[in-house]
């Protein structure tokens, strides 16, 4: 009986139908894959307007208990039939604990083929993500214990596919997420696969399963730089090259962004020259991710962002559906970071863009836009004061003063947050630039050093800065610590700054006047803390000379 079939063709009048799923409401009498069968065959129809027409003719959660019932009186149910039921139950948002339970013990009992696991996985993380089902110690264990079983094998990796491998790791990544990255035997998960797709070069990955792949990596905190420079290496091929969608292009870069790994240029030009696709096809999600990722990793090409902020002007006038707040907030913040150049050449976007988020301020208040998306506008707003003698700062500015107004929001936001950073505990190398800062002022010469400022905030600007020294000549010098994670993770690229340092140094430096702002990166303070000179370091970048 091919559930699916009748479910898909049926009107809601279909009688006939209707009998037939109340009499499966007799579960004794179905076996597990006529279990497996039926929701499968719901879930496919809840998928759609048509079937859940259908479907709001019976009584849907009556018919689920039911079922459910008949098969938690079944000790033995074949895998293929428990796999695709939790498939149907992450597809429903179903969610009985007990039944989602029993059936993920009788995977795991049976010795799952890797098809089996991967869907059990990734059904397991669907449910922990949309209803918050929390598995049980012994399943995880269970579920790390069948992938190194399956690994160790004598087909072991080979035997696996791609989409297998994508489906194990979303699933570990979605439960790990859900639990508060609990359950450290998932990460043991994640770096066995991932250490199996760097040996392997992902290859045979389609383009999604190694995007999908390569996003449950960075989620579940994945730091391994050699298996995203293969998957960079593997997405400049023409079996990624050739096949990618717009989605795959931008889950790419943003997984790519999350990790901190800034590939080479080759895969930039790899990617341009999808540029009439992408302007074409990408929805506003893509837009901005991508966009998002190339400002965080710094990398421009003015025919990419030219396509995208095209498309997005395109987006934008067909209305506001086609741009989440997240997504408007991220193409701001994202262009802004590339700097006033790249904002004055897409002015009209620009424009377009905080006019639209006046509009949903105004309409929705502060539930329109979120808390991250007040702070990428602040920091927009501060670069726009540069760009065309500041007529796009007035857009939102016009509101400034005036209570409620989302200029006001976003400047409270950004005091908030100072705030935040300022009372946050100071990390060890922070902590000792700060002694030898107030020890070079005690020995330098009368008057080189004037004061030593911990903490310095700029209310005016929404920016803190870690000290301020003042100087006898009458400068005024940030001083900033960069630690490991403001610069990129992979070994070519570990002492580049990221795109948002990049911007909040920029910033500090308009506030202070330029070649104001002096970095202390940690390999050159450890440098000079290895050699006992961090005073004459410190002197030196302060241009004083030797201390």
């Amino acid at each position: 009986m091919n559930w699916a079939v009748k479910l898909r063709a049926a009107s809601p009048d279909d009688l006939s139908l209707r009998k037939g799923i109340f009499d499966l409401r007799a579960p004794t009498f179905l076996s597990d894959q006529d279990h497996a069968n039926l929701w499968l065959a719901l879930s496919e129809a809840f998928k759609g307007a048509e079937g859940r027409q259908v479907l709001s003719s019976v009584d849907l959660p009556g018919l689920l208990e039911s079922s459910a019932e008949g098969l938690l009186g079944t000790k033995e149910l074949a895998p293929q039939a428990c796999s695709n039921i939790l498939l149907a139950c992450a597809r429903l948002k179903w969610k009985r604990e007990t039944l989602v339970n029993h059936l993920t013990a009788c995977v795991l009992e049976s010795k799952p083929s890797k098809q089996h696991l991967a869907n059990t996985a990734y059904a397991l993380g669907e449910l922990a993500v949309d209803v918050g089902y929390k598995p049980r110690p012994e399943d995880v264990q269970g579920l790390a214990k069948a992938v190194n079983a399956l690994l160790s094998s004598e087909d072991g990796w080979n035997s696996l596919k791609p989409l297998d491998v994508a489906n194990l790791l979303l699933g570990c990544a979605n439960l790990r997420a859900a639990e508060g990255n609990a359950h450290p035997v998932l990460a043991e998960i994640a770096k066995a696969l991932s250490a199996e797709c760097t040996r392997s070069q992902f290859a045979g990955f389609k383009a999604q399963d190694l995007t999908n792949t390569l996003w449950a990596l960075t989620k579940m905190g994945c730091a391994e730089q050699s298996c995203f420079a293969a998957a960079a290496e593997a997405a400049a091929l023409p079996s990624f090259t050739d096949n990618a969608m717009p989605q795959s292009w931008a889950n790419l870069w943003y997984a790519l962004a999350l990790a901190r790994h800034r590939p080479s240029e080759h895969l930039l030009l790899k990617t341009c020259d999808a540029e009439a696709m992408l302007q074409k096809r990408s929805n506003g999600q893509d837009c901005a991710n991508l966009l998002w990722a190339l400002a965080n990793l710094r990398l421009y090409d003015e025919r990419l962002v030219d396509a995208l902020a095209e498309r997005l002007g395109e987006l934008l006038r067909q209305g506001r559906k086609q741009l989440t707040a997240q997504a408007l907030g991220n193409c701001l913040w994202s262009l802004a970071v590339m700097g006033p150049d790249v904002l004055s050449r897409h002015s009209g976007l620009v424009e377009g863009l905080l006019r639209e988020a006046e509009r949903r301020w105004s309409s929705d208040g502060r539930s329109a836009i979120a808390e991250v998306g007040l702070a990428q506008l602040w920091q927009t707003q501060v670069e726009l004061a540069h760009v065309g003698g500041g007529e796009l700062q007035r857009i939102l500015g016009a509101g400034e003063g005036r209570e409620g107004s989302l200029v006001a929001a976003m400047r409270a936001n950004a005091a908030t947050r100072v705030a935040a950073v300022a009372s946050v505990k100071p990390t060890s190398l922070q902590r000792e630039v700060a002694i030898a800062l107030e020890q070079l002022r005690e020995q330098s010469g009368p008057g080189a050093i004037v004061s030593v400022q911990q903490g310095y905030v700029v209310e005016k600007e929404g920016q803190f800065s870690e000290a301020l020294v003042s100087l006898a000549c009458g400068r005024c010098v940030a001083v900033e610590t960069v630690f490991e994670g403001e610069v990129y993770s992979n070994p070519s690229h570990d002492r580049v700054l990221t795109g948002p340092v990049i911007l909040r140094h920029r910033h500090l430096g308009r506030c202070f006047g330029t070649g104001n702002v002096v970095t202390v990166p940690f390999w050159e303070w450890k440098a000079a803390k290895a050699k006992g000179e961090q005073l004459r370091y410190l002197s030196n970048r302060l241009g004083l000379g030797e201390a």
